[in-house]
């Protein structure tokens, strides 16, 4: 009989225990009841959710609609969601390599909120990936550090890209910006459901890198985000950046409508964006482009009389930006990076390229990799592993160093510059972290 009441004892006990636990892990907002997991950095508990979506399933070339979901069934968000539909094979972001996880039904983010005894509403970062607008995902980003660090929740983004995101041949036709319609539903969301998981809505600090740093600027200086955005971070990146807004979204159009097999006609064109409403997402031919120069075709956000009513130079002076906190930072002689390739493409002897582990392969960048493409404009570079793409490589190619001192010695100084600046030195884990305590000052 003792043992019975005790063995109930403890039974009862860890029922109870398990099932706070549980609900600590659970988060029910107008998208569902979701249930995350926790993981412990530097003795900071931080919940992590995953793949919740804060849109509906978006219909092609439309605008995205908030996902609403009344139940109570729990919804596990423990694993990575897919990203958006994009290019692929073989491509990557910076330093991360690019799945083949994506699909439509992509507007989810993923939440990284820190475990503290303080019960305030914490600080809200909002991370926007970059990607010229045509790859990445908020699945490659981790936020579990700075949040332990900062004490604030990251969440990070999934937005509509490349085609579905950005293609119009103007906006009389198609409103076009998509993606950028994407990120401000995503920012509503948070809004309306931050006091679910202890956010604050009134200090949301919008972040992006590269384009994504673009756009969080144009949405900054948007009426259509505002109320949404207290603080803007760009990161190598700003909207008066020549590759930031497209002046010319006819001609980006006509060349996805004939990449696709029809004809750029006027009289065509109502019959042209069907056929892409409609054709199989794994026939979409994607293009992604990395280099020096600003490809002709993928489409970018463009001054559509909706989000962007006016000229940038006006909005700045007069748009809700004005009363927002900004901080943006570059990299010294960050455009170095996209310099490699076109050194190795352009100026490497063809016999030294194909022995080189900085090897560049052509594909196509469709998703249909094994289709044959004749038009030279189908052929895109692209780098199986990124990896060694860093400067730092370098060291190890004492080829190119070797082929300026032979070739162009005057040139030489900038072999060495680039070691200088680009090898890892001893402090950089700290520049690491005092850069991440300088972003969660601002944002708190």
């Amino acid at each position: 009989m003792v043992e019975s009441s005790m063995f109930l004892t403890i039974f009862t006990t860890f029922f109870f225990f398990h099932k706070a636990f549980a609900n600590e892990l659970r988060i029910n907002t107008t998208s569902g009841l979701f249930e995350g997991k926790e993981i412990i950095i530097d003795n900071v508990p931080v919940r992590q959710f995953f793949g919740i979506p804060y849109g509906e399933k978006p219909a092609r070339f439309e605008m995205p609609q908030l996902r609403k979901y009344n139940s109570t069934t729990v919804i596990r968000a423990t694993e990575r969601a897919p990203g958006c539909l994009q290019a692929s094979g073989g491509l990557s972001y910076g330093p991360f390599e690019l799945s083949d996880m994506y699909e439509e039904d992509c507007l989810t983010l993923n939440m990284f909120i820190p475990k503290t005894k303080s019960l305030s509403p914490k600080a809200i970062m909002v991370f926007c990936h970059g990607g010229s607008n045509q790859v990445g995902s908020a699945s490659l980003f981790d936020g579990s550090a700075i949040a332990a660090l900062g004490n604030v929740i990251v969440i990070t983004i999934n937005y509509r890209l490349n085609i579905l995101g950005f293609l119009t041949p103007g906006p009389d036709v198609m409103s076009g910006n998509y993606g950028l319609h994407d990120q401000i539903l995503s920012l509503k969301w948070i809004s309306i459901n931050a006091k679910h998981f202890n956010g604050d809505p009134k200090r949301v600090t919008y972040i992006g890198h590269s384009a994504g740093a673009a756009n969080v600027v144009l949405l900054a200086m948007s009426k259509r985000s505002d109320g949404l955005i207290a603080r803007v971070i760009a990161q190598s990146g700003c909207p008066l950046n020549q590759w930031a807004i497209d002046r010319h979204p006819s001609v980006r159009f006509n060349n996805v409508v004939q990449r696709h097999g029809m004809k750029p006609k006027k009289k065509l064109m109502q019959s042209n964006i069907d056929r892409l409403k409609n054709i199989s997402a794994d026939d979409f031919r994607y293009m992604y482009h990395s280099g020096l120069e600003i490809s002709p075709d993928y489409p970018f956000p463009i001054i559509d009389n909706d989000i962007l009513p006016n000229d940038l130079e006006d909005l700045i002076r007069t748009g809700p930006l004005v009363n927002i906190d900004v901080l943006i930072g570059v990299t010294a002689d960050e455009a170095l990076y996209f310099a490699e390739e076109h050194i190795f493409n352009h100026y490497l002897p063809k016999q030294y390229r194909t022995s080189s582990s900085l090897t560049t392969t052509q594909a196509s960048s469709t998703t249909k990799l094994n289709e044959s493409h004749t038009e030279q404009n189908l052929i895109t570079k692209s780098i199986e592993n990124e990896q060694p793409r860093g400067f730092s490589y370098f060291r190890k190619n004492r080829y190119i160093k070797n082929y300026l001192k032979t070739n162009y010695p005057n040139h030489l100084c900038y072999y060495e510059e680039i070691q200088r600046r680009y090898m890892p030195s001893s402090k950089h884990q700290q520049n690491v972290t005092e850069t991440a305590r300088l972003y969660t000052n601002l944002v708190r």
